[in-house]
């Protein structure tokens, strides 16, 4: 048996789940691979901490808005720091990181103002982040916080990873698919839910080209733990790319096991939904997948079955 008999083998086996169709574009898989769920443990955000800082005080850091990427910044003893004249402004910086590798990158300084003990900065993507504060003094460093880690999350996402052209084509016209809503909301979209609220939408496509990343749509994003520069290439490091999905996913269910997801994948890589979910242990009740014909490969593949 060649190596596309056994991948459609081993798709067919796990298709023979609960299947329906969606909408001409795939499929939408009712039910997960089989496998032990997931224990959530507690149903609580982890978006706050509180990082001790030893000379100047407390720094808290708080996700106060879920589904967005600001963080408020609160500093305990705000006026006393620029009565005494210690400190005038403060850096932050946010890392994100995929193994040991830093991805993400979003630095910011604030100048402090008296009376004003909250302040607010833009993480730029969803996930896990390593934050430190730090004060300074014209420019300079003078105290420095603990480091300490800081989700910024939301109730739901869509995950885009998908290969070849003619699937890339029919994400596209996914992101505006009424299919589900039209008949009760004109403007339906993806990447909003029925209130208006964002749902993040992440995606890596093996043919980069299909894209300019530099444009994209309201609330979609590049994969914020794919290497510096992956999104200037020709093609993706597929397999690189896909398991940098699953690290993403793991830390976004452990941030909030309420979330939920809908993945968006090629119709001849059904195991994206293992990797993505059943290995991070995820409950089949909180994603469900949408499969997106790959076209002629698919037909050809079938064809010779």
């Amino acid at each position: 048996m060649n190596k596309w008999k056994r991948r459609v083998f081993a798709s067919l086996l796990v298709m023979a789940m609960i299947l329906s169709p969606l909408s001409g574009s795939g499929f939408h898989l009712a039910a997960a691979a089989s496998g032990e769920s997931a224990e959530t443990g507690t149903n609580e955000v982890t978006t706050t901490a509180v990082m001790v800082e030893n000379e100047f005080g407390d720094v808290e850091l708080e996700q106060t808005n879920v589904n967005a990427t600001d963080l408020t910044l609160r500093i305990a003893g705000n006026d006393a720091i620029l009565a005494d004249g210690r400190a005038d402004s403060v850096k932050i910086t946010a890392n994100m990181y995929y193994g040991n590798t830093v991805t993400q990158n979003v630095t910011k300084t604030i100048p402090l103002e008296t009376g004003k003990t909250e302040y607010s900065m833009d993480f730029e993507n969803f996930g896990k982040f390593s934050v430190k504060v730090e004060y300074t003094k014209s420019g300079s460093m003078v105290s420095a916080s603990e480091t300490a880690t800081v989700g910024i999350v939301a109730e739901q996402y869509n995950l885009a990873l998908v290969s070849a052209t003619f699937p890339a084509v029919l994400f596209s016209l996914s992101l505006w698919d009424g299919a589900e809503n039209q008949t009760t909301n004109e403007n339906y979209c993806i990447t909003k839910d029925a209130d208006g609220d964002p749902i993040p939408t992440i995606t890596m496509f093996h043919r980069l080209a299909a894209w300019n990343w530099d444009e994209l749509p309201e609330n979609v994003y590049k994969l914020p733990t794919a290497p510096k520069g992956a999104y200037d290439q020709t093609f993706a490091d597929w397999l690189g790319a896909r398991n940098q999905m699953s690290a993403y996913v793991k830390d976004l269910y452990e941030m909030n096991p309420n979330s939920t997801f809908t993945l968006y994948s090629t119709d001849n890589y059904i195991e994206h939904m293992l990797v993505l979910f059943e290995a991070n242990r995820i409950p089949e009740s909180q994603y469900r997948t949408v499969f997106l014909s790959d076209g002629s490969g698919t037909y050809y593949i079938y064809n010779n079955m």
